[in-house]
């Protein structure tokens, strides 16, 4: 039931939360922490690090995420998934012109930047140039 219910929520779209602040990934641990307290009848301030490494096999929520993005990665590289998704992971080496780089030698992956600029900075740039000033 706690697989059904709580792990497999936690693990559901977790590539989101890759790279995210220990703020964001405490509320999953707590309730994974709970989770175990609940299988393996602890109280609440029992210690449960090595029953969940040692009895459950799990990991913590962070390395669970890191887990599930690298799975998702060698998948991607072994065109084991989607074509949608294995077109985002790229080596450094098939580009011309960086064969010869170091990063193509270690065979990293392309990174694609994204633009993080929200829609008020944008508009007030907008306004900027539109009125002649300089906002900050």
């Amino acid at each position: 039931m706690v697989h059904a219910f709580v792990t497999s929520r936690i693990d559901y779209c977790n590539s989101i939360l890759y790279g995210a602040s220990a703020a964001h990934i405490r509320p999953l641990q707590n309730v994974l922490n709970a989770a175990v307290r609940l299988i393996l009848c602890k109280r609440k301030y029992d210690r449960i690090t090595a029953a969940i490494r040692d009895i459950l096999h799990w990991l913590p929520v962070r390395q669970r995420i890191e887990c599930n993005m690298c799975v998702l990665v060698y998948k991607c590289l072994h065109q084991a998934v989607p074509i949608y998704l294995s077109e985002l992971c790229i080596p450094v080496a098939t580009f011309a012109g960086r064969s010869h780089l170091r990063s193509a030698v270690k065979e990293y992956l392309v990174t694609s930047y994204c633009r993080t600029t929200t829609m008020d900075s944008e508009a007030s740039h907008t306004l900027a140039q539109l009125y002649g000033t300089h906002c900050h």
